[in-house]
Order: C-alpha cells, then sequence, then structure tokens
C-alpha cells in the first residue's frame, strides 16, 4: 500500500481521499500545489476543501458524495468550480 500511496503522491493531477463522514484523510503533492496549502493545513480543517468550492455548488458536491457513501452509486462525474488563491475560479471536472 505505501508504494501505492508513494506512485499517488507523484502524479501530476490533484487526487484526494475523504473518510464515511466527508472528512479529507489524504491528497497528493498535486493537490496541495493547486490550493496551494500544506498537507497539514488540509488535514487539520475538515472544512477547508469545501471552502474552495464555489457557494452554488457545494450542495451537489456534498450530496454526490454522499450518495456514494451510501452506496446509492458506484461511480459518479462531477463538475463544479473551485476558487483559486488569486479569486478566480477554475472549472473542475472530477471523478469518483
Amino acid at each position: 500500500p505505501d508504494s501505492i500511496m508513494q506512485y499517488i503522491d507523484k502524479i501530476g493531477v490533484p487526487f484526494y481521499q475523504f473518510s464515511l463522514d466527508l472528512k479529507i484523510i489524504y491528497v497528493n503533492q498535486a493537490t496541495i500545489d493547486f490550493l496551494n496549502c500544506s498537507r497539514e493545513e488540509i488535514y487539520k480543517n475538515e472544512h477547508l476543501w469545501f471552502s474552495f468550492i464555489h457557494e452554488e455548488d457545494k450542495t451537489n458536491v456534498k450530496e454526490a458524495l454522499l450518495q456514494m457513501v451510501n452506496n446509492e452509486k458506484t461511480e459518479i462525474m462531477l463538475e463544479y468550480r473551485i476558487k483559486k488563491p488569486d479569486e478566480t475560479f477554475l472549472y473542475i471536472t472530477d471523478r469518483a
């Protein structure tokens, strides 16, 4: 398992894992670079990840993730906006 996480940490695409209660439990280096936060900051503040999501998109993202947690869906594709540190938004396509 450690070698898999070392590989994931080196890929250039943001990757993250949530716990069943939607708390971030892992982010790779690309996610850290993208959010411009330390890994410790992300793990310490359970709401930090969602604070980057555009207000209009938060409910849809959380509902979709909860559907996976509740085994209602095995795979989801999400499109939402993330606010960058310079206050601009990027459109994200996320596969879970």
